[in-house]
């Protein structure tokens, strides 16, 4: 039966690491899968219990280290400033803010990125951006609707006037 233990154990639950510290070796000299997995959970666990474990096994020791991940800054181009998602819409000029809007969007490539993210999403999530997109183009056609509507009742209402303009 081989065992080892941390280095430097500066927590106040070294006894107890160092009972679960302890790897039983097969007749072949082999880790466990149980205590290999034991010792990963440990190193998951935090800076807390953070000291490096050291297997010794015959003649090549295996030195593994918690290393803290965090999140860098992506090193290519970021986004242009004016990759907002909201344009004004000054007055009635909806096609100026339509057009503001779409080169937004060419500025920041986002229909190619949208298109690269499709390849790797998983079945869930690409049921449920299926489902989206049909939900919001159920919408868009009903808004296309009534606005065809409301404008055709403003020309309505405006030849009327023209018509009856006399009475």
């Amino acid at each position: 039966m081989g065992s080892f233990s941390f280095d430097s154990c500066n927590t106040r639950h070294c006894d107890e690491q160092n009972k679960l510290a302890e790897i039983s070796l097969l007749e072949s000299n082999m880790l466990t899968i149980s205590s290999i997995r034991t010792a990963w959970s440990r190193l998951a666990a935090g800076p807390s219990m953070a000291a490096p474990i050291v297997f010794s096994l015959l003649s090549t020791p295996v030195n593994i280290t918690h290393s803290s991940r965090g999140f860098k800054k992506h090193m290519g181009e970021s986004l242009p400033q004016s990759a907002g998602r909201s344009v004004v819409v000054k007055g009635t000029n909806s096609t100026q803010a339509y057009f503001q809007l779409r080169r937004i969007l060419e500025e920041s490539n986002f229909r190619a990125l949208v298109r690269g993210q499709e390849r790797f999403e998983s079945n869930p999530d690409k049921r449920r951006r299926k489902r989206k997109e049909r939900d919001w183009a159920i919408y868009m056609a009903e808004l296309r609707r009534q606005t065809a509507q409301a404008r055709d009742l403003t020309k309505r209402h405006e030849r009327e006037k023209e018509h009856y303009r006399d009475i």
